[in-house]
């Protein structure tokens, strides 16, 4: 948890303290740029798979040094302007460092423009994209603090892990 708010940590603390204990172990990382360098190498040996909760490129310095340390830069970004407007800065700061990029679509609302008109943004901007997308339902909303064990918000991380690990895949065996 690299995000000066903490939401990855809370969360986790939630759920611990709730009985329902996330299934993954959260670091909180109070300054990236001195400590990302250090400690993600440390945290990648032990572990299959490392995600990095980070701050918005507002936070450049703290972006920068989670975006060099990433291998790719997945950007969940909900379908409004104000979010979308941070999805440049962060795909030219990933293009500086050489990282693959792609966005996925967050707080989904279902039978409104904003999905169709976020996504010709994204095109616009040759910003990629995954095909899952988290829904924005009561049911996620609630899912906070609580470890999961069914419902759309476990279903968009598995198919979102599901595309991200086919993408390892296929570059592993295109190189």
């Amino acid at each position: 948890d690299a995000d000066p708010q903490g939401s990855a940590s809370h969360w986790a603390q939630l759920a611990a303290d709730s009985g329902r204990p996330l299934r993954a172990a959260v670091v909180k990382m109070p300054d990236p740029r001195t400590e990302m360098p250090r400690r993600i190498n440390s945290i990648a040996r032990d572990n299959a798979l490392v995600i990095v909760d980070s701050p918005p490129p507002g936070d450049l310095h703290n972006a920068r040094a989670v975006i060099e340390a990433a291998h790719r830069v997945v950007m969940p970004v909900p379908p409004q302007l104000a979010d979308l407007a941070r999805v440049p800065p962060t795909a030219a700061l990933a293009a500086e460092y050489g990282k693959p990029v792609r966005a996925v679509l967050t707080q989904v609302r279902g039978g409104l423009g904003e999905r169709a008109a976020a996504l010709e943004l994204l095109r616009g901007w040759g910003v990629s994209l995954y095909q899952a997308e988290l829904p924005l339902t009561v049911a996620v909303q609630r899912a906070y603090g609580y470890g999961l064990t069914a419902g759309p918000l476990l279903r968009f991380g598995v198919d979102l892990m599901t595309e991200i690990i086919k993408e390892e895949t296929d570059n592993a065996s295109n190189t």
